[in-house]
């Protein structure tokens, strides 16, 4: 036991500490165990806020032209960056190695944490290898020039959200890597006095910006149709106004839309983010499944086929996404539907947000009965749509066929078969 413990103070890596922890009396080994995983599980979440918070003080000291503080800020910034690469994310994988993480993401925030610290940050151009980054950096580069990228819209209704929330939306979409993109606004006649203000704000500083205010309030449908006319982009993607975007999503949606012939529809995986800012619940999604038609967030599709569709349908409130992925996979094949396997789309949960709790909405399930019945109706099946037994989930449930059928009896005569069995079967 001493001379595992000098081997970890003579070289505190993860590995000296496992072994030091191994020796250990069981009760202590729990205890030790939960107290590794928990203090690296909370660590990259605090980084992240002070990395943050350097960015701001060296992007301010900059603008002021206080230059001691930018310096120490750029410092500082440098050996988090140092911190993150040597230390951190060498202790959790070796943690994930031993299986502490392996648990449900759904039950256990601190592991999807360690998700995105050891799987999504670290892939993204800060966290890559010196040769990665430099292949990241030429894809960039090539992105921003050829012609052959297209511009994306993002439609958004807006509906007197909280400022906080609606700013945090609009920086997403600002924040985007891919700069060919256009956002679309539509105001539903909000009746507080900041939300016209902050959109008039927005669409003041970017031309990509574009914005109009609805006489009246026509609920979601009809607002985001609204925002759908002022569209001259060949691709749409469909926006909450609370929710957040990841900074990759309209660069890997542009990626997809240039590189499949024929796409109609291409649909991310998505998360949530709860109010103190903490993504959790993650949702990876399978390929397009013709029998589930689990599409959601973020999705993108051909403006073209949008505007054959109509757009969204009024009266279906609550579930009109779901809908209209349902009315655009009845048009195209299973080679026009692409999945993204990254999670590029943040939804908001706060109070009244189905994203919470379908109780807070429960219209939705509704017109979500509504919406797989329809189009069980329009492609001509015999079939109903029924709870799959959680959340606001539904499946087709096929109506047993009617059949007819013969039955070949081996007999060498009619006095072989057994009595009565002749007479039932003719």
């Amino acid at each position: 036991g001493m001379s595992a413990w000098l081997r970890w103070r003579h070289d505190p890596g993860p590995q000296s500490l496992l072994d030091m922890i191994g020796l250990l009396p069981h009760a202590q080994q729990c205890a030790s165990l939960t107290l590794c995983r928990d203090l690296p599980d909370s660590l990259p979440r605090a980084l992240s806020w002070y990395v943050k918070a350097a960015r701001r003080l060296r992007d301010y000291g900059h603008a002021e032209g206080y230059s001691v503080l930018a310096a120490q800020a750029g410092e500082w910034l440098q050996r988090a960056k140092d911190f993150r690469r040597e230390s951190l994310r060498p202790g959790m994988r070796a943690l994930q190695e031993e299986g502490l993480y392996t648990c449900g993401l759904d039950n256990c925030p601190a592991v999807y944490d360690a998700w995105l610290e050891l799987a999504e940050q670290e892939s993204s151009i800060a966290g890559a290898a010196p040769k990665e980054c430099a292949a990241q950096e030429k894809r960039y580069s090539e992105l921003m020039v050829g012609h052959q990228w297209p511009k994306i819209a993002v439609v958004m209704p807006v509906y007197s959200p909280q400022p906080e929330h609606l700013r945090a939306a609009l920086d997403s979409v600002l924040g985007q890597t891919y700069p060919h993109w256009q956002l679309c606004i539509a105001d539903d006649a909000s009746t507080d006095p900041y939300t016209p203000e902050i959109l008039s704000a927005y669409a003041a500083q970017d031309v990509r910006l574009r914005y109009v205010r609805r006489e009246s309030n026509g609920h979601i449908s009809l607002a985001s149709n609204s925002a759908l006319e002022m569209v001259d982009a060949p691709w749409t993607g469909f926006f909450d106004h609370d929710d957040l975007l990841a900074p990759t999503a309209l660069e890997q949606m542009a990626e997809v839309a240039a590189s499949v012939p024929r796409l109609g529809l291409a649909f991310s995986d998505e998360d949530k983010v709860d109010s103190r800012g903490v993504r959790r619940t993650p949702i990876f999604k399978a390929d397009f499944d013709p029998w589930t038609q689990y599409v959601w967030h973020f999705s993108v599709y051909s403006t073209e086929l949008l505007r054959r569709l109509g757009g969204l349908r009024p009266g279906l409130e609550g579930s009109q996404d779901y809908d209209l992925s349902l009315r655009a996979t009845e048009c195209l094949g299973p080679e026009q539907i692409v999945h993204v396997p990254h999670v590029l789309y943040h939804w908001r949960i706060h109070e009244g947000s189905s994203s919470g709790a379908v109780g807070a909405k429960p219209y939705v399930l509704e017109a979500t009965r509504r919406a797989l019945n329809e189009s069980a109706a329009r492609q001509g099946l015999s079939a109903v749509a029924a709870p799959a037994g959680r959340n606001n989930f539904y499946t087709l449930q096929f109506a047993a066929p009617t059949r007819r059928c013969s039955v070949a009896l081996l007999a060498r005569h009619e006095r072989a078969v057994q009595a009565g069995l002749w007479q039932a079967l003719t």
